[in-house]
């Protein structure tokens, strides 16, 4: 069986979570084929082969870019593949895949199956954009929905939002690297509190920030990290910058999975405020495996509760920074070094599982 995964970059040239899931699913597989937009400067990642689409560098967040990468479905190879492995992002390239496929199935061509991984839900959301703009986000979701072979949800609320298509509409979350680094003691961990992931608006690391400087107005000897980068590290690195009399400890970019477990290791409580998460995250699963606490905020679009670790994870409510740091100083002082059932609900959630589950399900099914 041969699988095409079909996203803009590759695992390595970037580390989101939408490349970091496509990456491990498909880790030490044979007969994968991973298409991207540019060349990346390597031809394989672990067992997966790389393909660029174009030989020309641009950026993919650009509106040339995505419309590029659009044109560019019409140059993957259909009759190499039996199934398409498709992820959500940028969105616009699906239709121009369906409609390919739908026109081969006609003139009695080979078709790929196709399985979109469908992240995010957006529904009536896309009409707090621009009106066109939403308007046509909202008539391509639809059309996503309608006439993708396959799709695959990672929380509950998507499978929810999915209902209308629920017979081929499959359930599998995010994971996370299991083997756990040796837990420390809490008080023998370097940071108080850290924000490590990337620097993204709606990521709002800002507000962490805003967080770290009330908490060390609460206790000055508090130590904080925030590590990452992202198209909001400028304005961060400006916030950090004025923050006075606030102990913020600055790292750049990440290299690797055993990194971020260390820097976990290093930290008490990870502070994460995301509010457009699609109900799961992979940041939140390293730091039960480094045996760090979560403080997460309930919001719409944030993470599911019955995603998380509730004994680990602290929810607290939206509100002004400085009542997040009452509230966040308060629950700190009552922790103790933590339980080890986190390992068990870790290692139930490690990429090899969740491989298994897509391999099993999806595209054996």
């Amino acid at each position: 069986m041969s699988v095409g995964v079909v996203y803009q970059q590759a695992f390595g040239s970037s580390k989101a979570g939408g490349e970091k899931r496509l990456f491990e699913i498909h880790r030490g597989r044979s007969s994968v084929v991973w298409y991207v937009q540019s060349p990346c400067g390597y031809e394989y990642l672990d067992s997966i082969k790389i393909e660029a689409l174009s030989v020309r560098g641009m950026s993919c967040r650009s509106v040339y870019g995505v419309l590029c990468w659009c044109l560019l479905m019409l140059r993957i190879p259909f009759d190499r593949h039996e199934y398409l492995h498709v992820g959500l992002m940028p969105f616009f390239h699906i239709p121009f895949l369906l409609v390919r496929k739908y026109a081969r199935r006609v003139l009695g061509k080979k078709s790929p199956v196709i399985v979109v991984d469908f992240w995010e839900f957006w529904g009536a959301t896309w009409f707090r954009k621009n009106k066109i703009y939403g308007f046509l986000g909202f008539i391509v979701e639809k059309f996503i929905i309608r006439f993708s072979d396959k799709l695959v949800v990672i929380s509950e609320s998507g499978l929810s939002s999915l209902s209308c298509v629920r017979h081929k509409v499959f359930f599998i979350p995010n994971g996370v690297n299991s083997q756990c680094v040796p837990l420390r003691k809490t008080s023998d961990r370097e940071f108080d509190f850290a924000y490590i992931g990337r620097l993204e608006k709606h990521k709002r690391v800002d507000l962490v920030v805003q967080v770290f400087q009330y908490l060390a107005e609460i206790e000055p000897t508090l130590r904080f990290l925030i590590a990452g980068t992202g198209s909001d590290s400028n304005r961060i690195d400006e916030q950090i910058a004025k923050a006075q009399r606030c102990d913020i400890t600055r790292l750049g970019k990440i290299t690797s999975d055993e990194d971020v477990m260390a820097l976990f290791g290093d930290a008490k409580a990870f502070l994460f405020f995301g509010t457009q998460e699609g109900g799961s995250s992979i940041a939140c699963l390293e730091a039960y495996a480094s045996g760090c606490l979560v403080f997460h905020v309930e919001a719409k679009n944030g993470v599911e509760r019955n995603f998380l670790f509730e004994p680990d994870t602290f929810f607290v409510p939206e509100g002004r920074a400085d009542m997040l740091a009452r509230y966040v100083y308060e629950v700190m002082g009552d922790i103790t070094d933590r339980s080890a059932e986190v390992r068990e609900f870790v290692s139930e959630k490690a990429w090899p599982v969740i491989s298994d589950s897509y391999y099993r399900s999806v595209f054996y099914d």
